[in-house]
């Protein structure tokens, strides 16, 4: 295993550089994203008195050859698969760049077993530039396969399994320091030819203890939109157990939150620092907690007032009511993202949605009535599924008009019961040859996993919603007008009525 010299006075800080694998930019999609996770492990390294740096690869900004929508991202499958073997691909050549211009002691590479080819190219290029470097891995794929995420990959040292700040902090001192690191708790690492894990560490209960993630350790920062920038999480985990989802694994249904004052605290260092105007919440249930989410609500209200910022956030049916659309509304939120996944009740009781189309009605309703933007996520392809179940999907889709939506194809994610499933039905079998996922993927085409049709009226029903989708992608525009319209009345409406009161 490679060796890090013990730190004398006048040597310079050890390097980290965290690396996020080009996905959506190998099929020459336009992406920009702040990678929060390993932003936050910077963070805490640059806390500790390391030199740290993020590297999204998979970010494009503004230069994309194509739009980021269903129908390009469901027929681009193959541009990632040609680019994966392309080394004048910018992506890698930016890597490489990167990585003989900051020397970093230690890389970190996020890992997700979906785009595992994409992951190992990234390995291989750090391996051969910085054959001295202490190669890192962390993220979903080895949080969940563990020992087994490693045994294809000879070149990565250490891997870290779940929550990382406090374990990544803790074996860089022993590390460098020169003491035993392979009692860390959270780590899977070689010796030899075996792979050795050291026991799950304890989730980190107070999230409000972690620093606020820097920015400005985002290689490209400048290239930001002030808007993605915004991007923060509120909570840890999810409670509910769909069957096809990996954070069911990753969380084991146990969730944490942020207070309403911390996440106030990292809003207000995005105006000092960036002058932000809008932000958006990436977690997977940001309204769970109704008291919470109101009381974060009503301290943006109170300092910064309803139109100060335009935000967004994720959710579930079951944690939508009229108090909660209230007071987002008041706090100037104005996208509502939902998981709705099928239009068929059956379907959703089998992958355990723990939701019903009646629900889903009413809260759409709910939702538009209150002036948001409803964004929704619609799965097709799931096992068990009927030409029946797919129609139906279809056509709930047209009666709930969703403003926008995602289409996913059904892709089998390690951990997860419809994993299992297909793999007991000889549907899918991946072993250790993570390479499988470079032709399916949550919006590929080459995906078939159904049990109940022919491949032939699968496609022909996939198509009709890729359709369905484009339509709706097109029809986005007027709404978004009559959405604006109906603010601008309602504000002259309210200034002239207060010359009367």
């Amino acid at each position: 295993m490679k060796d890090v010299k013990r730190a004398v006075n006048g040597e310079r800080k050890k390097r980290f550089l965290f690396i996020t694998p080009p996905y959506e930019r190998l099929k020459g999609l336009t992406v920009e994203s702040v990678p929060l996770g390993i932003l936050y492990l910077a963070t805490v390294l640059d806390r500790a008195g390391y030199d740290a740096k993020v590297f999204d690869a998979d970010s494009l900004f503004n230069n994309g050859e194509l739009s980021y929508s269903n129908v390009n991202r469901i027929k681009s499958q193959s541009n990632y698969v040609r680019n994966l073997t392309n080394d004048n691909h910018p992506a890698w050549q930016e890597i490489r760049g990167l990585l003989t211009e900051f020397k970093p002691d230690f890389v970190g590479v996020s890992m997700m077993t979906p785009i595992f080819s994409s992951c190992k190219k990234v390995i291989e290029i750090v391996s051969e530039t910085l054959p001295d470097a202490v190669i890192l891995a962390g993220g979903p794929h080895v949080t969940i396969l563990k020992e087994n995420g490693l045994k294809c990959m000879p070149e990565v040292d250490v891997a870290f399994v779940g929550e990382a700040e406090e374990s990544i902090v803790e074996f860089t001192q022993r590390r460098v320091s020169g003491k035993n690191w392979t009692s860390v708790k959270g780590l899977v690492y070689r010796k030899g030819d075996k792979v050795f894990f050291t026991g799950y560490r304890n989730r980190i209960h107070d999230l409000d203890a972690l620093p606020i993630p820097k920015r400005s350790l985002l290689v490209n920062e400048f290239r930001y939109q002030r808007a993605k920038l915004g991007l923060m999480i509120a909570s840890r985990g999810c409670p509910f157990q769909c069957a096809f989802c990996a954070s069911v694994p990753l969380w084991k249904r146990e969730m944490r939150r942020r207070s309403p004052q911390n996440l106030v605290k990292e809003i207000d260092y995005l105006v000092r620092n960036y002058n932000i105007t809008s932000f958006g919440f990436w977690d997977d249930t940001f309204t769970i907690d109704k008291k919470a989410v109101i009381g974060f609500c009503r301290l943006i209200y109170k300092k910064y007032g309803s139109r100060r910022f335009k935000w967004n956030c994720l959710t579930n049916i079951n944690c939508v009511d009229d108090d909660v659309l209230f007071w987002l509304k008041k706090a100037g939120c104005k996208t509502i993202s939902i998981g709705i996944e099928s239009g068929s009740d059956r379907i959703l009781k089998l992958v355990k949605k723990n939701i019903t189309t009646d629900q889903v009605r009413n809260v759409a309703r709910l939702i538009k009535k209150r002036g948001f933007w409803l964004h929704t996520f619609f799965m097709v392809g799931f096992p068990y599924e009927t030409e029946k179940d797919i129609r139906k999907t279809i056509n709930f889709i047209k009666e709930i008009r969703p403003d926008s939506m995602n289409l996913c194809t059904f892709t089998p994610h390690p951990g997860t019961e419809l994993y299992d499933y297909v793999v007991s039905k000889g549907m899918f079998d991946m072993g250790n040859n993570f390479s499988v996922y470079n032709n399916i993927s949550q919006h590929s085409l080459n995906n078939f996993f159904v049990e109940n049709m022919s491949h032939e009226k699968y496609r022909e029903l996939l198509d009709k919603l890729i359709k369905l989708s484009e339509y709706i992608s097109e029809g986005r525009n007027f709404r978004k007008m009559w959405l604006i319209m109906n603010r601008l009345t309602w504000e002259k409406v309210k200034h002239r009525l207060k010359r009367y009161l």
